[in-house]
């Protein structure tokens, strides 16, 4: 079945306008048209749809963020090789950006470190048991 499309004005199969456009009767775009119109309007209007993108997440901050996780979990191993690969390319920025942190914000940590003692010092030592360990592994490989 095909449709016309009130902007372009061609004749259009059903599967070219959007689900909400597919009806009949009635003016509707097609796909094309209304993804050119709204690539003109972006461009144009570039701060309001800046502005209502950033009130958008504000008001929808959960969404967002299910959004994200869902997303990371489905792009898991490019995105843990894009983090690789951004590390290995910025380690002076990372650095520069965590010793500024750190010294804008030390009462802040200090507060945190005071309140999470115990739970820092199992992580530690955690950290420290694994990295001791890999460390005698990697020894014990060398001298074989």
């Amino acid at each position: 079945m095909k449709k016309l499309c009130s902007k372009c004005k061609q004749w259009k199969d059903m599967e070219e306008f959007y689900e909400r456009n597919r009806n009949i009767r009635g003016k509707a775009k097609c796909k094309a048209c209304i993804n050119e119109t709204s690539k003109k309007y972006s461009e144009a209007n570039k701060e309001k749809v800046k502005e209502n993108q950033k009130q958008w997440r504000e008001e929808n901050k959960e969404h967002v963020k299910e959004m994200r996780k869902k997303y990371y979990e489905d792009h898991k191993e490019k995105m843990l090789e894009y983090q690789k690969k951004y590390k290995e390319e910025h380690t002076e920025k990372i650095k520069e950006y965590q010793k500024k942190y750190r010294e804008e914000n030390k009462e802040k940590r200090s507060k945190y470190e005071d309140e999470n003692k115990e739970r820092l010092r199992e992580y530690r030592r955690n950290y420290y048991r694994t990295y001791n360990r890999r460390k005698r592994e990697e020894r014990k490989k060398n001298v074989l």
